[in-house]
Formats: C-alpha cells, sequence, structure tokens
C-alpha cells in the first residue's frame, strides 16, 4: 500500500551502456512512454540527466512527452532531477523561471543524499557525477 497522497511509479528502462539507469514516470503514464525506446542524454555542461527518444521526426524528451508539452514551453523538473517525470515533479513554467530554477550543484547535491538515503546505494550515475567534479 503506498503512503497517503502517494501515487504509483513505473520504470522505464534506459538503454545503451546506462542500461542500468531508469527513469521514472507516473504509473498512468506507462502504456504512453513504453511504447518508445529511451536513452540518456545530457547536455555539455550539466551534470543533469535526461530521458529522450530519437525519431525520424527528431529528438523527445519523456517529460515533454508526460506533459504534452507545444513547442516553446519551458518545463522545470522541482526537485532537479531530470530523471523523475512524475507529473507531481513537473511543472510548466515561463523561460525566466526555468533558468532561474534551473539546476544547481546544491539542488543536486540535496537529491544525491536523498536518494542514497533511500535506495542504500550510489548509483553508477552518481559516481560518474562524483568524478566529473
Amino acid at each position: 500500500m503506498l503512503p497517503a497522497g502517494r501515487k504509483p511509479v513505473a520504470l522505464v528502462p534506459l538503454g545503451g551502456k546506462y542500461s542500468h539507469m531508469s527513469a521514472i514516470v507516473d504509473a498512468e503514464d506507462a502504456a504512453l512512454v513504453l511504447r518508445y525506446r529511451w536513452c540518456r542524454s545530457t547536455s555539455p555542461g550539466s551534470l543533469t540527466n535526461y530521458a529522450k527518444t530519437g525519431s525520424s521526426g527528431g529528438c523527445l524528451y519523456l517529460h515533454r512527452l508526460v506533459m504534452d508539452a507545444q513547442p516553446g514551453t519551458e518545463i522545470n523538473h522541482i526537485d532537479g532531477n531530470g530523471l523523475n517525470n512524475t507529473k507531481a515533479n513537473l511543472e510548466f513554467v515561463t523561460r525566466s523561471q526555468n533558468m532561474r530554477r534551473s539546476y544547481t550543484q546544491k539542488a543536486y547535491d540535496r537529491w544525491k543524499k536523498e536518494e542514497a538515503a533511500r535506495t542504500g546505494l550510489q548509483t553508477e550515475a552518481h559516481r560518474s557525477n562524483d568524478d566529473a567534479r
């Protein structure tokens, strides 16, 4: 049984050399997102991981699919974890809001500590990010 207010989630496997990583979505979105093959994506200079898929029409980020985002809209990951694509963690923002709320080292460190406490493990992604510093 889930704690009050918590929705069931689904893991979305990432392919390639990051097959040990997964993104998460609300269980209600699993059928939609599992039609695609997802991979890890990181912007140059960023330690934040995102899930994206490529197609003949270009690439699609998981958070944009989950939120049914129109071109030109911005989405913020509230907890700073680009692989947490639950609707409770995503919000539409303006470009300037998104820039103000963008990744900070403090947010990453807080998330990393919470994730390690929750799972009892340090993931490969965390070790790689620590090595990059």
